[in-house]
């Protein structure tokens, strides 16, 4: 009888490998401790299931033991990585970051990463599952790093929570930034058009602020009467995304957004027409008409959202016969033509509500004038006066 339990004690301690079946699989199960249950100490036990020999089931079997020992052993997960990064959205990231970025994590996970690789348990995802991914996102870059980003940072904790060994995306290969250098702009001669030709137009007075202060789109479409001031604007709020198909008033994207910068004349004249046509909107609307305070709203005076705009801009372009491209591109194009014609850096990253103008010098470093011919014969001029001197 003693034998017996000292046999059974020794099998909880080292483990025991079970045949299922007899196709070449094991259970190879390992004692982990007790733990408090219902007001009772209950033992735990983790079990593995290997395909193979049963030298491949002893050799797990010796490396979860071994595991247990160093302190290092990591239960198999019990959800997928889908569930994972729902529970770390809402549990985790949703404290560190804005609404706005957190709905782009969502939709960045939903669109790309559950329908490849969510349904993964998570301790059995892997780099090469991940290069897979990122694969397909081959020809949208930007998007590809942006995926990378959130799933490195989401299983980072994983790792850090005990739930997975190591991160899979640390061994990810992932090409470098794209350059900017390709970004499309426009000419100044096509902003001037646009402003000249559009601005009578529904949204003319739109366009024209947009490409004249390079404001993000989301913060344009947020703007109330009250934030134009003496021939300012405060930029104070931006349009979030909360869902597939809903925008609401939110934060801006960073602390350093909420700047006040001033608006050109073409750009007030432009907004002026369109006060006059809004209030005209607003009699015609009565009490049916949202009293919120845009500046640039639907006929019933609700938030024109980013792909509504977006929309509007393509048919303007077209019908003027300008290439289409991004709504994005009136801050691109406002950026770069300021930096073309030698403004400081500095002053344009304020501008444009950048974290720093190393961000902005990283972004726009293409469009800076060449001066190193200038700075060449300047250094010049000076080595030979001082040889003169």
């Amino acid at each position: 009888m003693v034998a017996k339990k000292e046999k059974q004690t020794a099998e909880r301690k080292r483990g025991t490998i079970t045949r299922k079946g007899r196709n070449g699989v094991w259970m190879v199960r390992v004692y982990t401790g007790k733990k408090e249950v219902a007001g009772k100490q209950a033992r735990q036990y983790v079990s593995k299931v290997i395909h193979g020999t049963y030298r491949q089931a002893d050799q797990e079997r010796t490396k979860m033991l071994g595991d247990l020992d160093a302190g290092t052993f990591i239960a198999p997960a019990k959800q997928t990585l889908g569930e994972y990064l729902e529970n770390w959205l809402t549990t985790s990231a949703a404290l560190r970051v804005s609404i706005r970025v957190l709905s782009s994590y969502r939709g960045m996970i939903t669109n790309h990463v559950l329908p490849t690789v969510g349904h993964t348990m998570l301790d059995k995802v892997s780099a090469s599952q991940l290069q897979s991914l990122y694969a397909t996102l081959a020809d949208r870059p930007r998007t590809m790093h942006y995926v990378h980003s959130v799933l490195k940072s989401a299983l980072k904790q994983a790792v850090q929570f005990r739930l997975i060994p190591f991160n899979p995306a640390e061994g990810v290969s992932v090409p470098g930034r794209v350059s900017q250098q390709g970004r499309t702009i426009l000419t100044a001669a096509q902003v001037a058009r646009i402003v000249a030709e559009v601005k009578t137009e529904r949204h003319g007075a739109l366009w024209a602020l947009l490409l004249n202060t390079g404001l993000r789109p989301q913060e344009a479409l947020a703007l109330k009467w009250e934030d134009l001031k003496d021939g300012k604007l405060t930029i104070a709020r931006a349009l979030v995304k909360v869902s597939s198909a809903r925008w609401e008033l939110g934060p801006t994207k960073t602390k350093s957004s909420r700047r006040v910068l001033s608006v050109p004349r073409v750009a007030l004249d432009a907004l002026a027409v369109h006060k006059v046509r809004q209030a005209a909107q607003i009699l015609k609307g009565g009490i049916g008409y949202a009293r919120n305070d845009l500046i640039f709203a639907t006929k019933w005076g609700t938030q024109i959202s980013p792909p509504t705009a977006y929309r509007s801009w393509l048919v303007m372009l077209r019908r003027l016969n300008i290439p289409p491209c991004m709504l994005y591109t009136t801050r691109h194009t406002h950026a770069s033509l300021l930096l073309a014609a030698g403004w400081p850096v500095k002053a344009v990253s304020e501008r444009l509500g950048h974290a720093s103008a190393k961000m902005t010098l990283d972004v726009y470093c293409h469009t800076l004038p060449e001066t190193d011919g200038e700075t060449a014969v300047a250094f010049e001029r000076l080595i030979q006066a001082a040889a003169g001197g």
